[in-house]
């Protein structure tokens, strides 16, 4: 990241933090369930999302035999929507 006076306080922050603390790995689904954050899946057809406990899709994966990796996931979820398989899944806070 360049030193930069125009960066606003929060990416000031975020970088220090990053720096000091190191970014956390988020590569599978049970990953998401550990560090406390949920799973939003986001259509990258239409743009629909929908919120999941990363806890229940873990177990709904596991249970349909699929792998728990996101870029593995990602091709395979299916949106209700549309009915494309162009998922984007991202960590959010639990609810």
């Amino acid at each position: 990241m360049r030193h930069n006076s125009r960066l606003s306080l929060d990416q000031k922050v975020l970088h220090l933090f990053q720096c000091a603390m190191g970014r956390i790995k988020l590569d599978t689904i049970t990953d998401f369930a550990r560090r406390g954050y949920d799973a939003k899946v986001v259509c990258g057809a239409c743009g629909n999302a929908t919120h999941w406990n990363a806890v229940e899709l873990a177990m709904e994966l596991q249970r349909r035999r699929k792998p728990l990796r996101v870029e593995a996931v990602e091709p395979l979820m299916k949106c209700k929507a549309c009915g494309k398989r162009r998922a984007i899944i991202q960590p959010v806070e639990m609810f």
